[in-house]
């Protein structure tokens, strides 16, 4: 697990003062018992009454300060730390490599893995509370079997039948509040799923059944609800009876020790205060094998990201670094293959791509175009085969240069619920006013940004434009990155066939300096492109300008008038 301690070596200055004052309020809760018994025996004389209760109200007076400020300084440390893991566990995640995430279906389990380390360091301390406790019970018996050897079997013994008793009752407790929290969730999925559902439901005359659907599941959520309920009420009254047997047996042999004496008065006082140090402990131990199993399931979590390859770590992948500036841009497609669940999606492609040209990819539904693009961003691996860029196989490029020289647009670009001038940042941070308003031009987005209530101001969210204006947010971040090559996946998909118009014009523009290869449904689209790719079941069986394959080919003329 050493690959997360460093996160709490970085704060071990704080936790050893944290450790520290826990130990002074520890030693104050083993002494206070002992000041307050000597104050009931010493009623008779006054003067010792009351400088032993000055004593006892300096002993908790100090560990009060002492715990509250072992709480502020807690408080700061375990925020630092997890600050710290958090932001470790989501680097890792947002910039690992298509391969290391693939594993993850869905992005609720990564959601609560990057916040993982809340509960990583929440179970650390409440370890180390529970450590302290556990000490203090030792000297506590410790203590108990130096007074009085009866007396210390008397606490063994009701230490040991309390641990055991606590070991089954809490994991029968857990196996009744596990089973009411999948009932509440079935019944919570219910409501979801009829909500996402009412048009359904309406149109298909759903309602019947699904409300008798509905209320078998709050009949199971309340039948479980009063199992655990009933489950805690037991456990409270055996444990109260548990207590309180143990009291009487407590003051039973107490008495008789008194009686031939062997234990005194302000001992047997002492040892009583001590009770509740003593059912602390017990719970102490069993809890503190709970948080041993909490903290390596989080570690193991948390570790699971942390292994991954980051697009970050310069050195994880291929050993070549280039900077933006020595990228011409030209690249290499020699034998690629690629096979997925035992079906060959791109077979044996080689083409040769120029720098700063204008590159279309076409083809019907399924023959390999989208994959192509993810060959060359480098997001699927080949079986066999390579690409060059620059005369450079990809592999032998770290892909962190990767992902600064080669930019892919989705189809379905993300945008964040934040501001549009923030989601355009995203791509640069550093970009200024005018740096956003021309990469909006570039994409034909200007107008209705204007539009919008506060303009670049704007809070947006992925509902709340339209998915032409989608993505020609997410083109417009592409001037902001000064990334070489750019691919695009049916990038202008959405747009209406005068903003697609305006918009390739642009591209074309921007091939002086950039090697732009685009996937498109629409074939016209490309009518300006340097050359088009025209690809049957993986193969790219004829390349040229448009108008030339428009003229020679049948298969891509048809293709291109249906488009």
């Amino acid at each position: 697990m050493t690959k997360n301690n460093h996160f709490f070596r970085n704060e071990w200055k704080r936790i050893a003062v944290i450790f520290i004052l826990g130990i002074l309020v520890a030693v104050i809760q083993v002494f206070e018992p002992q000041v307050t018994s000597k104050i009931v025996v010493s009623l008779n004389n006054w003067k010792t009454a009351l400088v032993l209760a000055g004593i006892s109200f300096i002993l908790g007076m100090s560990s009060a300060i002492f715990s509250a400020v072992r709480n502020r300084i807690e408080i700061r440390c375990k925020t630092a730390i997890s600050k710290d893991i958090k932001m470790d566990v989501a680097r890792h995640l947002i910039n690992s490599t298509s391969t290391s995430i693939k594993k993850y279906g869905n992005s609720e389990r990564l959601t609560s893995i990057v916040c993982e380390g809340d509960n990583l360091v929440e179970r650390n301390f409440l370890l180390a509370r529970q450590c302290l406790s556990i000490i203090t019970g030792i000297f506590i018996l410790i203590y108990t079997a130096i007074v009085s050897w009866q007396m210390f079997l008397v606490f063994l013994f009701g230490v040991v039948i309390m641990f055991f008793y606590l070991k089954k009752s809490m994991k029968l407790l857990s196996n009744k509040k596990e089973k009411h929290k999948t009932a509440t969730e079935g019944t919570r999925n219910i409501i979801r799923e009829a909500i996402d559902g009412v048009f359904d439901i309406k149109g298909q005359l759903l309602g019947s059944n699904l409300k008798k659907l509905f209320e078998s599941s709050i009949n199971v959520e309340n039948s479980t609800n009063v199992e655990e309920n009933d489950a805690v009420e037991k456990n409270n009254v055996v444990t109260s009876f548990f207590l309180q047997g143990f009291l009487l047996v407590f003051f039973v042999i107490g008495i008789l020790l008194i009686n031939f004496k062997q234990l005194s008065a302000e001992e047997l006082i002492t040892l009583f205060l001590y009770k509740n140090y003593l059912l602390t402990f017990v719970s102490s131990v069993f809890r503190a094998g709970q948080f041993c199993s909490d903290i390596s399931v989080s570690k193991n979590r948390i570790n699971e990201v942390l292994k991954y390859r980051s697009v970050l770590e310069k050195d994880l992948y291929g050993s070549h670094h280039i900077d933006i500036g020595e990228i011409k841009g030209n690249l290499s497609i020699k034998g690629v293959t690629v096979n997925i669940e035992d079906r060959t999606i791109l077979d044996n492609i080689s083409v040769d791509i120029k720098s700063n040209t204008f590159v279309g990819i076409v083809g019907q539904g399924g023959c390999g175009k989208s994959t192509l693009l993810k060959v060359l961003s480098h997001d699927i691996i080949p079986d066999d085969g390579a690409v060059m860029l620059d005369g450079i196989n990809i592999n032998e490029y770290n892909e962190y240069s990767l992902k600064c020289a080669i930019r892919h647009a989705p189809q379905t670009p993300f945008v964040f619920s934040m501001t549009v001038r923030e989601n355009l940042q995203m791509a640069n941070s550093k970009a200024s006013e005018k740096d956003l308003w021309n990469a909006l031009e570039y994409a034909d987005a200007v107008d209705f940004v204007k539009e919008l209530e506060n303009g670049l101001d704007t809070v947006i969210n992925r509902s709340t434009l339209s998915g032409s204006q989608l993505q020609r947010l997410a083109l417009a971040r592409i001037p902001l990155r000064n990334s070489k090559i750019v691919l695009l996946d049916e990038a202008t998909s959405a747009m209406d066939n005068i903003t697609q118009s305006r918009i390739m014009s642009t591209l074309k523009k921007v091939t002086k300096n950039h090697t732009i290869i685009m996937v498109a449904h629409r074939i016209h689209i490309l009518k300006d492109s340097d050359v088009i790719l025209y690809m049957q079941n993986g193969k790219i069986v004829d390349k040229g300008s448009y108008s030339d394959l428009y003229n020679r080919n049948t298969s891509f003329r048809k293709l291109a008038d249906e488009g």
